[in-house]
């Protein structure tokens, strides 16, 4: 194994398409959102990797119909303990741990609150995830309050059914062998068939991802399992004191491996677009409609070859008081990516209806970010500390990437312009804009590249009409940084 986990190279999202993104947290220029990006290697024979990206929005709860927004500081992964919560049995936890190998289903937890229109000692709250599911539950608290926590303490029988977790459990739940169907609806043959044919595929050097592959996949609309199978028994009763801690060693292709939630907050895996409707988990108790916000994350692994990873929202974590939402997408690499040191990932969050190429990517990392996989907490050690000399020139080597220009062209102008008859100054003036050394030098070489697409198709007008406009900015700007007559005058010969 290397020193250190592969080298992430991602993509900052408010550059690849900055309309798609109205986050009022995240920085319209300046470094980028850094999403947390983990691996966590499979223990068996067959040499397997899962890449883990989370990626977490916050929401106006003042809004009946709010957009999610993506949070400039993004958390990062959970590794959830095993807590007795005001009594509840079995024990809940917080958030389900983002570092393990494999689900079979998605996991959907929602922690919080519940809300109504006044104080009250009993509420009724609904969360519905697209045509996916509806849960209703019914909460009870021993005096009037505002809002009551949604924990199994005060989670009330609805319907005739016994009261259940909305948030994670800390238990493993394992699908017995018959109901062995994931979220794409993969069967076990389907499954093995997929993995040799992806293995195949890298042997000859394709790049494809895991659909194209010939196996049918029927995302999101898996067959549901048998009529006569009972779903009391998909919980491994023998695993039920495990916490998250324990981060369940897969030994077979086959075991569909942890799930955090219990059956009815599983369902196929979540479609990133699906609308989300609240009732009685926002402040006032109204229904609240919250579609997510259509992003897909993108992952290409550059080794040996390339090949881009198929990823799936598999974890939907929902915090009703912090009104902040979680998606955790997952993919499966069949190598190690631990055992080669040469081994880089390009990560990039980008809009379902956005079509990017490989070297539109490329373009944007010089403004990127760039750091170190996470790992499970048993790898710990090949975090090495000290100065790593590899991140420091894996940014260097994208320099000679023009990136697209993200300043328009009056803007860019005026800005080259004050720092030329500032120079004294050109710290202050790129803070203005959010820009420091690295950015500016980045914006300037992109817009090189401009001209210089514009001279190979011999378009000498647009060189014409940029030259122009630099340099009726750089008189504008050296008349306006000149000092006043009567302050030239005294300080030449102190004359008034």
């Amino acid at each position: 194994m290397p020193s250190r986990p592969p080298i992430v190279a991602q993509c900052d999202p408010a550059r690849l398409a900055r309309a798609a993104y109205p986050a009022a947290d995240a920085p319209t220029r300046g470094w980028p959102v850094a999403l947390p990006v983990g691996l966590v290697p499979w223990e068996q024979q067959q040499a397997r990797t899962t890449v883990v990206v989370k990626v977490s929005y916050r929401y106006e709860r003042s809004s009946l119909r709010p957009a999610l927004q993506l949070l400039a500081q993004q958390p990062g992964f959970t590794v959830a303990q095993a807590s007795t919560l005001l009594g509840a049995q079995p024990p809940e936890v917080g958030a389900p741990t983002d570092l393990v190998a494999a689900k079979a289903l998605a996991d959907v937890a929602v922690v919080g609150s519940a809300y109504a229109a006044g104080p009250a000692k009993q509420m009724e709250a609904a969360f519905s995830l697209g045509q996916q599911f509806t849960r209703r539950v019914r909460l009870a608290h021993a005096s009037e309050r505002a809002a009551i926590p949604l924990t199994l303490a005060h989670l009330l029988p609805h319907d005739g059914e016994p009261a259940s977790p909305l948030g994670p459990i800390a238990v493993r739940e394992v699908a017995a062998a018959e109901l062995q169907r994931d979220g794409y609806g993969l069967t076990d043959e389907e499954k093995i068939a997929q993995h040799e044919a992806l293995l195949q595929a890298l042997r000859n050097g394709e790049w494809k991802p895991w659909e194209t592959l010939g196996v049918v996949v029927s995302r999101h609309e898996p067959e549901p399992p048998p009529a006569e199978a009972d779903p009391t028994t998909t919980l491994d009763t023998t695993t039920a004191t495990l916490t998250w801690n324990d981060l369940s060693r897969t030994t077979s292709l086959l075991e569909p491996a942890v799930q955090c939630s219990p059956p009815c907050m599983t369902c196929p895996f979540i479609p990133p677009d699906a609308e989300v409707k609240l009732r009685g988990l926002t402040p006032g108790g109204d229904e609240v409609v919250v579609p997510l916000p259509g992003h897909e994350v993108l992952v290409v692994v550059e080794g040996a070859g390339h090949y881009d990873v198929t990823m799936a929202v598999d974890t939907l974590l929902w915090d009703t008081d912090a009104a902040v939402v979680s998606l955790t997408w997952r993919g499966q690499v069949p190598e190690d990516l631990l055992a080669r040191s040469d081994t880089r990932l390009l990560v990039a969050l980008v809009p379902l209806a956005h079509a990017f190429e490989l070297e539109d990517l490329y373009r944007q990392l010089p403004r990127g970010h760039f750091g170190r996989a996470e790992l499970p907490a048993q790898l710990e050690t090949l975090q090495s500390r000290g100065e790593d000399v590899q991140l420091a020139c894996a940014r260097q080597m994208t320099f000679h990437y023009a990136p697209d220009p993200l300043l328009s062209r009056d803007d860019y102008a005026a800005l080259a312009a004050r720092l030329a008859a500032r120079p004294q100054q050109r710290e202050q003036i790129l803070s203005e804009v959010d820009f420091d050394e690295r950015e500016w030098r980045s914006e300037e070489r992109a817009w090189q590249a401009y001209l210089g697409r514009a001279l190979q198709r011999g378009d000498l007008a647009a060189v014409q009409a940029h030259n122009e406009l630099l340099t009726a900015a750089r008189l504008a700007a050296s008349t306006s940084a000149a000092p006043p007559p009567s302050q030239a005058a005294t300080s030449d010969g102190g004359r008034a």
